[in-house]
């Protein structure tokens, strides 16, 4: 079974048809599980929960954020698979199929991610012309799409640097064995980024999934605050986790943050410092492997 979990946070009438999507175009059994993290919007009141069998709903009292609604959702998750998705989404027949047959070629130790076309908010429907593929980040921990030529794993997927957020698989076993996503990173962003390093480097893979497509309405704004603090603190602290002692300081300048900064604000990581001593000790290549091996330059 799978478990696919769906934080949301004022998605208005979105959530409605995300699920609807899921449960016409799903043919694995799966169950579904709402974070609603404190919506002030009523979406999640005007959903029908008796139209969704299998379906767990969870109201957050104050917001947690992105990043934490996910990781609640887990804690409810009885399926040996999760899929972390959006609210906005609209996965199209045999998606989970393609991502789950992706992740049993790697045994399990993959990341599997499906194509994501842009969602058209008015129709509902995939655009066939418009879509991301791989993923990668450049000196400042920006994530842009990037040219997948020279990522061919096999005929059916290519390997990508990071995967997009939106929507992505992994067995629970290979979850718990990364770490989980981590729950130090506050509200949104950097969590993809951390957890596909820590992938690549503890010998798994990310893998784009040709024949797998969800679509996803790329927002031009935030629906919700977000700080600049916030991301520049999220993305330091995914270089210090993952990261050899020089190369977070290069990335720490270049956040414009000074490294007498830096070293005031990793005294009170001590969950940092337990996840980057994990992933030093059971990881089979360092980052210095992992950025020759997709030409990233940091």
């Amino acid at each position: 079974m799978i478990s696919i979990i769906i934080p949301s946070l004022n998605e208005g009438h979105f959530l409605h048809r995300t699920l609807e999507s899921i449960y016409s175009n799903t043919r694995t059994k799966f169950e579904v599980i709402i974070v609603d993290d404190a919506s002030s919007d009523g979406s999640t009141d005007q959903v029908d929960w008796g139209n969704y069998p299998g379906l767990l709903f969870h109201r957050n009292s104050e917001r947690h954020g992105l990043i934490r609604s996910r990781i609640l959702g887990s804690t409810f998750a009885r399926g040996h698979y999760y899929v972390f998705m959006d609210a906005h989404c609209n996965p199209e027949p045999g998606w989970e199929t393609a991502l789950l047959e992706a992740s049993h070629r790697c045994q399990d130790r993959a990341i599997t991610v499906p194509i994501t076309p842009a969602l058209d908010v008015t129709t509902w429907k995939d655009h066939p012309h418009q879509f991301g593929k791989t993923m990668t980040f450049n000196h400042r921990l920006d994530m842009a799409w990037c040219d997948t030529r020279e990522l061919d794993f096999d005929n059916s997927s290519w390997q990508s640097p990071i995967f997009a957020g939106s929507c992505f698989l992994v067995s629970r076993m290979f979850y718990e064995q990364l770490g989980r996503l981590d729950n130090g990173l506050a509200f949104w962003g950097g969590e993809n980024i951390d957890l596909s390093l820590r992938c690549w480097m503890i010998g798994g893979k990310v893998l784009v999934v040709k024949s797998a497509l969800v679509g996803h309405i790329y927002k031009s704004s935030f629906n919700y605050s977000l700080t600049n603090e916030t991301i520049i603190g999220n993305k330091l602290r995914v270089a210090y986790v993952n990261f050899s002692t020089r190369r977070f300081q290069r990335v720490s300048e270049r956040l414009g943050v000074t490294n007498k900064l830096a070293e005031e604000v990793v005294p009170y990581w001590p969950s940092a410092e337990r996840r980057r001593a994990y992933l030093m000790d059971n990881r089979r290549f360092d980052d210095e492997w992992y950025l020759e091996k997709f030409g990233i330059e940091l």
